[in-house]
């Protein structure tokens, strides 16, 4: 198949597309772009970090598994699985909006475009596996070692032992490629709400296609590197020896 013929199926569900949109709740969305955005970078050594950061941790978890919600009740699950064997085939900086080099840092985008052409091809049962993962925010305040109750205290924060402050560092940087992949996910989403499919701007998705084959790449090629950060974090957190 090539580029074009890609682009004609993808835009052959504007219409479905934009009745989707229509479900969504714009508010909802707004809220979870701070927990997303505020949990993009990640980096450093040092494991004895403010519990606040942890908090942040915690609540990006929360919300990437949420931004999966959005996209299963909205209803474009359905036609992202429809198309993701032609996605992973033509995916590239080339088929995703502009603006998405602009919601997350470009590492995490050009990780999240390999993925999406390389890893398995998302299935409905692969997304009811990861929502029936998911961990509560006690249960990985405890794994992360922080007091979720009072996270602002500093001075009375726990210490950790390395290999407590290893596990922290890794789960650390797993959220934040799963806030990622959920920032891609939905950010484009967002964009639709506002303004519907035939209404977005012509800069925000590239030339070579057309704004709903833009924003169903976009959420497909999100919701592979979170669904992948979100099953490593359920296995890295219900582990024993790491």
């Amino acid at each position: 198949m090539s580029v074009n013929d890609f682009e004609g199926s993808l835009s052959s569900s504007a219409q479905e597309l934009n009745r989707c949109l229509d479900r969504l709740d714009y508010g909802r969305l707004r809220g979870l772009a701070y927990p997303l955005q505020r949990s993009l970078y990640m980096g450093g050594s040092d494991w004895d970090l403010p519990p606040v950061i942890l908090a942040h941790w915690i609540e990006a978890y929360s919300a990437s598994h949420d931004a999966i919600r959005v996209i299963e009740e909205s209803g474009i699950q359905k036609i992202v699985l429809a198309h993701a064997n032609e996605i992973r085939k033509h995916v590239s900086g080339e088929t995703l909006p502009i603006i998405d080099s602009y919601l997350v840092p470009l590492e995490a985008l050009e990780v999240a475009i390999s993925e999406a052409r390389t890893l398995p091809a998302l299935e409905a049962q692969t997304l009811m596996r990861i929502k029936a993962r998911q961990i509560d925010a006690y249960t990985m305040g405890g794994v992360l070692v922080v007091d979720t109750v009072d996270p602002g205290n500093f001075p009375m924060r726990y210490r950790v032992d390395e290999k407590v402050g290893q596990k922290r560092l890794k789960i650390g940087a797993l959220i934040a490629k799963a806030a990622s992949g959920a920032a891609l996910a939905v950010g484009n989403v967002s964009l639709g709400v506002f303004g519907g499919v035939f209404t977005l701007p012509a800069l925000a998705v590239p030339a070579t296609v057309g704004i709903a084959a833009g924003i169903v790449t976009s959420a497909y090629t999100g919701l592979v590197s979170a669904c992948d950060a979100l099953d490593k974090i359920a296995d890295e957190a219900r582990s024993k020896n790491s």
